[in-house]
């Protein structure tokens, strides 16, 4: 992964940095070593700096030639630079470092090379993106152990509060959160959305790494500050796995969001049979609304999720619950033109001339959204 594509990362997702005011003009034989260096031509390297390129030319993006070796991995390249005078200290306009690069790329031998000629160990990019964030983010476990051991400060936050602890559990690098609490990384450490290293697992997907941060204590139970816990993100993304890691470490599996949905409803509302299944198997409540009327029934039906619709109605859902507005199930899938969820309802008892506090009907509906089919299973089946 290119270095200024990926320095920015943070929280997982792309973060935008100001662009560089314009590409500065490289010189010709600057840019010969450039080449080289990217080309991985040690003896082109070779020649360029005997005919005059700086051993600290930088291409187009304001990259060192050093942190360009970096990234390649080329070894030679790299002891070619540094014997020539290379600082190792130059930085690129975002602020990262070879040091940086090196171990984002998990350069161990490069890393040890650079901490022993000086590179400062804890320095940080424009986003406060440190050596040690971007060595446990990739999983990079031997780098990791390399950096704590030179003092790597195991608690920089980096922009929107994400440290290196909570990205290696996002990134699923159990080895690496392992190192990280044994050096002191703080387990209650939260990004500015509130999510701690469990949630972030929780939400990738990672049980193996949810189940170890639980059993060292992170609590199962922690929310966002938008209320969701990593139940209910599991349960929403369709991890199973963690969901039952969860579940089996004591989370509560009917606690909602501030909104009242619960992870059956969310699970119900994506299409997460699975997920459904195993939640139902645990205790979770069919019937459980959301403050705005959502129960996981009417979340299934809506969407199309026809499986997910029989699994509720054979556990119990009342099939007639209506949903924010007073319509029904059938209604709402009558209106979208699911098709095999208005036969599935209709078959367990759905009232095919029920009218919601406007007077529309699943008729009405569908009539007035489009859904000839829908209209047509509708009136077999007696629909006025």
């Amino acid at each position: 992964m290119p270095l200024l594509r990926s320095i920015a990362l943070c929280l997982g997702a792309w973060m935008a940095l100001p662009l560089a005011a314009a590409a500065p003009q490289v010189p010709a034989r600057d840019l010969r070593l450039v080449r080289a260096v990217e080309g991985g031509d040690l003896a082109a390297a070779r020649a360029a700096l005997t005919a005059g390129a700086s051993v600290d030319a930088r291409d187009e993006e304001g990259s060192p030639v050093l942190m360009l070796a970096a990234e390649g991995g080329d070894g030679a390249l790299f002891d070619l630079l540094l014997a020539k005078g290379a600082d190792i200290h130059a930085r690129h306009p975002h602020g990262a470092t070879t040091l940086l690069a090196a171990a984002q790329e998990g350069r161990l031998g490069m890393v040890e090379t650079l901490l022993a000629r000086g590179a400062a160990v804890n320095l940080v990019n424009d986003v406060g993106v440190s050596a040690l964030y971007l060595a446990a983010q990739e999983g990079h476990a031997e780098v990791a152990s390399l950096l704590l051991a030179r003092g790597a400060d195991p608690n920089l936050a980096a922009e929107e509060g994400s440290t290196a602890f909570i990205m290696a559990a996002q990134g699923g690098h159990l080895e690496v959160v392992r190192q990280l609490l044994a050096r002191g990384a703080k387990r209650d450490a939260r990004r500015d959305s509130g999510a701690t290293a469990l949630l972030a697992a929780a939400e990738a997907g990672h049980a193996e790494v949810v189940s170890f941060l639980a059993m060292a204590g992170l609590d199962v139970n922690a929310a966002r500050a938008d209320g969701a816990t990593g139940l209910i993100m599991a349960s929403q993304h369709g991890h199973e796995a963690v969901v039952a890691a969860l579940l089996a470490q004591g989370a509560r599996i009917d606690l909602p969001r501030p909104d009242g949905l619960t992870a059956l409803i969310l699970a119900a509302n994506f299409g997460r049979s699975e997920v459904a299944r195993l939640l139902l198997e645990k205790g979770a409540d069919v019937r459980t609304k959301g403050s705005q009327g959502f129960t996981a029934l009417f979340a299934a039906a809506q969407n199309g999720h026809v499986n997910v619709v029989r699994l509720l109605l054979d556990q119990g859902a009342r099939v007639d619950d209506p949903g924010p507005e007073g319509e029904t199930p059938l209604m709402a899938a009558a209106e979208e033109g699911h098709l095999d969820v208005v036969a599935r309802l209709l078959s367990m008892g759905a009232d095919v001339n029920g009218r919601d506090p406007l007077g529309d009907t699943a008729l009405t509906r569908a009539q007035r959204n489009g859904q000839e089919e829908a209209v047509k299973v509708l009136q077999a089946r007696g629909a006025k």
